[in-house]
């Protein structure tokens, strides 16, 4: 059984890592990407599915239950209209941002809105991520609309938590109040060269000015 000391630890662990995902959730634009993606006329555009490397069964799959395409499949014009979308095709591939990287189509500038996308890449992209996501198609017996959420939710958690251990590499010590005693101040002066940041539980818990600083330290 955990002691309160303990608990207190944890649950504030807890608080600051699920802000710090949230945080992570807006800072994407995850929900607005989806919503621009759903608004696209897919009819509109020019889906030669040799060349965007979509399987006719995948493909036949998805307009069988009704979905658009292009919430499933990524085509270079969604792309260069928006570079950040790459980030919704490439979660939904469950495939991360390094491994794109090892297969030669480093797309982090372009998820973050800093790099020009020409189209030669724009179709490579599209390409390789949508002979990923066919497979993931073909091997499921009943795709679910609702699947792709899932998909997406698990590369981006999965994201978040490297985002997170990150962060963590800064030095915090939390310590709950009762415990400074004039030897841990001692203590906690002799280790300013490795600890960063001090903070009492019970400032954390009780103080949202001490609260703020922490999440500030966290970027969150």
């Amino acid at each position: 059984m955990p002691s309160d000391n303990e608990k207190e630890s944890w649950t504030i662990d807890q608080i600051t890592k699920s802000e710090f995902f949230h945080q992570k959730l807006h800072e994407w634009g995850l929900l607005e990407i989806a919503y621009e993606l759903e608004s696209i006329k897919g009819e509109d555009l020019e889906w030669n599915r040799k060349d965007l490397g979509i399987t006719n069964k995948a493909w036949n799959k998805v307009i069988h239950r009704g979905i658009k395409p292009v919430r499933v499949f990524a085509h270079p014009e969604a792309l260069l209209q928006n570079p950040k979308r790459i980030g919704y095709y490439r979660m939904l591939a469950m495939v991360s941002q390094k491994s794109m990287s090892r297969v030669g189509l480093s797309i982090n500038k372009y998820e973050e809105g800093k790099g020009l996308l020409n189209e030669e890449t724009a179709l490579r992209i599209s390409k390789h991520l949508n002979k990923i996501v066919s497979i993931l198609i073909e091997h499921d017996e009943k795709i679910d609309a609702r699947e792709f959420d899932l998909w997406r939710g698990m590369a981006a958690g999965s994201q978040a938590q490297g985002s997170w251990q990150n962060t963590k590499s800064i030095t915090i010590l939390i310590m709950q109040g009762v415990s400074l005693t004039s030897k841990a101040e001692e203590e906690i002066e002799k280790s300013k060269s490795i600890i960063d940041h001090f903070f009492t539980i019970e400032d954390i818990i009780g103080n949202e000015d001490v609260r703020k600083d922490l999440f500030k330290i966290l970027k969150i």
